[in-house]
């Protein structure tokens, strides 16, 4: 990766309002780190959705985000004037109990020098049901070198304590603070913060960043290559946990309602299969329209249905192969009929419809598109037969 500093911003003081602004023009002069963040804001604002109950949508140290114009009633803030709606410390949330349904944090948490007070006053001022939605440092052997040895910031994953020195230096952190928290020591934070629940991290695309020079580095990534350095990202996800640099953790105060707590888990399940069968994010109604057909045909799963459909979203399983095997074995399963929910549901999309109803499939072409489909089928048995013995899920 070039060392080299970007001339966009060259000479601008770290933390001025000037210095934000030229970081929000670098991450849209570049099409991987503007993916890259597309994909961070879509991970939080799935997270804001996942709330029931209404409040207040508060991003912590907005700096250069533009995620207001993606969502414009979040509010922004940092803790220096500049391009925010706010200037707030995350120690001393100037919010009133329970007020805030989500509170966003993108590159921030291993900021803040005590973080134990930003979780007593997140736990306060969060609705029951409401998240801490943060995206930040991952732990792998290669973000532990790349943020350890190449990165500004200091990365001590061995440090015993939660907190570092406070000082006037934007650099102060310690970029393995999510890791140390939420899972070195998970069950200190079990029992420090009883009403706050971990939910668990997904690893973000990351060999495309690298090579883009992230948000300051000059990039290596030529504008036509991006679609190229994009695919390379899905190609090399089975190697996440070991290159993966950032990754998303969702954090939730508990106190809901049983039917609260169903309806999000059913918009969770409904994106998960949604992206294992299309490959993206659903539609913005889609995981509603899900969790109402639950409800009004009564879909009721038993525990171990209940199981099989955790154990495949915790380890991010391939859905569509272990259906088309469960199909096999026994058409009466759940997770076929929740499978026709969702197909049903995505042919209504305007934007999904021609997927469902196209007349491509003609001529010469209509054989390479039988050879891909008999393809498919095959590698989703193979695959499937391997998830299910493999889990239990049968």
């Amino acid at each position: 990766m070039s060392l080299i500093v970007h001339p966009c911003i060259a000479g601008k003081k770290i933390g001025t309002p000037e210095w934000f602004v030229a970081q929000r023009e670098m991450i849209r002069s570049k099409p991987t780190v503007w993916r890259c963040y597309n994909l961070w804001y879509e991970k939080l604002i799935n997270d804001i959705r996942s709330v029931v109950q209404d409040g207040y949508v508060v991003e912590l140290g907005s700096g250069s985000s533009y995620i207001k114009e993606l969502m414009p009633e979040v509010i922004t803030t940092d803790v220096v004037p500049g391009p925010v709606d706010l200037v707030v410390d995350g120690r001393h949330l100037p919010f009133s109990d329970n007020s805030v349904k989500a509170l966003l944090l993108t590159h921030v948490f291993h900021h803040v020098p005590d973080v134990r007070r930003f979780l007593r006053e997140a736990e306060r001022v969060l609705v029951p049901g409401g998240v801490i939605s943060i995206i930040d440092c991952a732990h792998t052997p290669l973000s532990k070198v790349f943020f350890g040895k190449m990165h500004p910031e200091p990365y001590n994953h061995k440090d015993s304590n939660w907190d570092f020195q406070e000082g006037d230096n934007m650099m102060d952190s310690n970029q393995a603070l999510t890791w140390i928290v939420f899972n070195r020591d998970l069950e200190t934070f079990r029992g420090e913060f009883p009403g706050l629940a971990y939910e668990g991290f997904e690893y973000l695309p990351w060999f495309g960043y690298l090579l883009s020079g992230g948000v300051n580095l000059r990039s290596l990534v030529l504008p036509f290559a991006a679609k190229v350095v994009e695919a390379l990202d899905e190609m090399l996800k089975p190697l996440d946990f070991i290159g993966a640099i950032h990754w998303h953790l969702t954090i939730r105060r508990g106190e809901e309602k049983p039917e609260e707590i169903r309806r999000r888990e059913l918009h969770r399940e409904a994106q998960y299969l949604y992206r294992c069968f299309f490959g993206d994010s659903a539609d913005v109604a889609l995981p509603d329209l899900y969790a109402r057909a639950h409800e009004r045909y009564g879909i009721n799963e038993n525990q171990v249905e209940r199981r099989i459909m955790y154990n495949l979203q915790s380890l991010h399983l391939d859905a569509e192969a272990v259906e088309y095997v469960l199909r096999l074995k026994d058409r009466g399963n759940i997770l076929t009929r929740k499978v026709e929910i969702l197909h049903f549901l995505a042919e209504c999309e305007p934007t999904r419809s021609g997927d469902f109803f196209n007349s491509r499939d003609v001529g010469s072409r209509a054989w390479l598109y039988l050879f891909g489909a008999l393809g498919r089928t095959v590698r989703c048995f193979v695959k499937g037969s391997i998830l299910v013995r493999r889990y239990g899920l049968a």
